[in-house]
């Protein structure tokens, strides 16, 4: 049988009761120090982003004078603030990864964006199907909605 260690349940029960507002989730990854100065890291992947809890961290430690920021690979660092000024917009799909979704070929998917073919109704249905939205609505703006997902 597994011992539990209640150490950590009873102190943060006893904090939140002296009116604490008690964090277990969010930590950034990584904690830096260079000459004495610290910084926390959050390393995300180029489709991911901060949680509600890594954000409101984040912010409880920048709004303490820290210094936070959030990495990606093709990004490289970027100030927390200026993160949640202008959040990275993730890609949503490649062409190919979309092509295969709807079941035609990439070059068929290229056809549609410059408009040199028209998708029949049974693309159409499968359109709806993967996006949710009603193609035959949107038929005039085929090219708007796949580069929604794209």
């Amino acid at each position: 049988m597994p011992i539990i260690d209640k150490a950590p349940i009873i102190l943060q029960k006893k904090l939140q009761e002296e009116g604490y507002e008690v964090f277990k989730n969010g930590w950034p990854d990584f904690l830096a120090i260079k000459d004495g100065k610290l910084k926390f890291i959050e390393a995300k992947e180029h489709w991911d982003k901060l949680s509600k809890e890594q954000i409101k961290m984040m912010q409880v430690l920048t709004d303490n004078g820290l210094p936070c920021f959030v990495w990606y690979p093709h990004k490289g660092l970027i100030d927390f603030k200026d993160y949640l000024n202008h959040p990275i917009k993730e890609k949503k799909n490649s062409q190919s990864e979309l092509a295969k979704k709807i079941g035609i070929s990439r070059t068929y998917l290229n056809g549609i964006l410059k408009n040199k073919r028209t998708p029949g109704i049974e693309l159409a249905k499968r359109i709806n199907k993967i996006t949710g939205k009603d193609f035959f609505k949107m038929r005039p703006d085929i090219k708007k909605l796949i580069k929604e997902l794209l």
